[in-house]
């Protein structure tokens, strides 16, 4: 979240770690690279705020830490952002009179171990070093375990040494002791909706297992994929017992690959379209989480969408365009609206999102004198287009099922 500083801001700088010596060399090889030095700079200042001996910093203002890293506010605030991207940083503000007060959380960075093994942070820094240079940086990582091959484990355990006796009074479970925390990149997933499409072909007991949990969240936020292709993913690599993540990646990256190619021959000639640009750069539910922000979308809804995509074999992008424009109408979103259209730009071979805003602004333009009509107590403006005149039919119970048969098939 975007933050705005103040020169008589108050920050508190706290830690939920500690920082070692080779914490500082994954800092400079792993993470400089993505972030650069300004916010590695900060980092670090952060940091030396915080005595060695003390959890919390002492109160200070903004403008101190603005001199001392010799940046103006706004390169501080993009530091900020690029370090709690990454998950170094949490920040919390809470305001009062003329002023803000800020608490800033830093966390030492993640192992080499779980750095490697996290696509987003991979690809940023493959991006960032380049292709040789990647490797040699994860060489210095790397090490070669010794051949134990015929040696025998001679170490003593602890009851080789010590008496078992032990004074029971010094256990006391409900104490609580410190614990440390490392930097963890953290989404905004909505469970809930997968969680739904997934009682359909009953899978749903999966979400319940952390690890696979943590797994499709990094899925979902490393390829943006919707609720649907997910689980068809989910089903293609679930064996009847165990769900194998492995397959998922690599099905959902040979997708991705053929979906990228495809797209980037039908954006050819939307680069210097802005207004295009608007609806295909974001999928649905985040294009109707960033334009239509007052609006409540239920699960449901987001999964009928989909479904329409699916059934009518329409671009995101496309069906953003439609939303769009069915909301300004409305004030809402009719399913049974959004359904005609889509079966209806099918028929005319509307596949591209300049096709779709040209059938927008020419419906636009013919209905000079609007008819309307009532669709569940919401105004609509009728024009002479054949989806406009449907009349509105039940939807939930029915598409419920053919969402269910639709899956079942999958």
């Amino acid at each position: 979240m975007n933050k705005k500083l103040d020169s008589n801001d108050i920050y508190i700088v706290s830690a939920r770690s500690q920082l070692h010596s080779f914490d500082r060399k994954i800092l400079s090889a792993l993470y400089q690279p993505i972030v650069g030095h300004q916010a590695m700079a900060l980092y670090f200042t952060l940091w030396s705020e915080v005595e060695i001996d003390r959890i919390y910093s002492s109160p200070s203002y903004i403008n101190r830490l603005s001199k001392i890293m010799q940046m103006d506010l706004k390169s501080i605030e993009d530091s900020f952002a690029l370090l709690e991207a990454l998950g170094l940083i949490n920040s919390f503000s809470k305001r009062s009179d003329n002023q803000t007060s800020f608490q800033f959380i830093i966390y030492s960075p993640d192992k080499p171990k779980y750095f490697f093994k996290n696509p987003l942070l991979v690809s940023k820094l493959k991006q960032a070093l380049g292709k040789d240079d990647y490797i040699k940086t994860k060489l210095l990582f790397q090490y070669i375990e010794k051949d134990l091959d015929g040696y025998e484990n001679i170490s003593n355990k602890y009851s080789d040494v010590f008496s078992l006796q032990h004074d029971p009074n010094c256990i006391n479970t409900k104490e609580q002791y410190k614990q440390y925390d490392y930097a963890k990149i953290e989404g905004d997933y909505d469970f809930s909706l997968l969680k739904e499409a997934l009682r359909d072909v009953n899978l749903a007991h999966l979400l319940a297992n952390r690890k696979i949990k943590d797994s499709i969240e990094m899925i979902m936020m490393t390829y943006n994929i919707t609720t649907l292709d997910l689980v068809d993913l989910i089903v293609e690599s679930y064996d009847g017992q165990q769900l194998n993540v492995d397959q998922m990646i690599t099905n959902i990256d040979l997708k991705t690959r053929i979906d990228t190619y495809k797209s980037s021959l039908e954006l050819v000639h939307l680069r210097n379209n802005d207004a295009a640009n608007i609806f295909e750069k974001n999928s649905v539910a985040q294009f109707l989480k960033d334009k239509f922000k007052a609006l409540k979308i239920d699960h449901s809804d987001l999964l009928n969408i989909e479904k329409i995509m699916k059934d009518y074999e329409m671009h995101y992008g496309v069906c953003n365009v439609l939303l769009d424009f069915v909301i300004k109408q409305n004030g809402n979103i009719n399913i049974n609206y959004v359904k005609a259209i889509a079966k209806s730009w099918q028929q005319e071979n509307i596949n591209t999102v300049e096709q779709a805003q040209a059938k927008v602004k020419a419906i636009q333009s013919s209905s000079t004198k609007p008819k309307k009509k009532q669709y569940n107590n919401k105004t609509t403006i009728g024009t002479t287009d054949t989806w406009y005149q449907e009349k509105e039919e039940p939807v939930d119970e029915e598409v419920a099922l053919e969402l269910r048969e639709i899956l079942k098939r999958t």
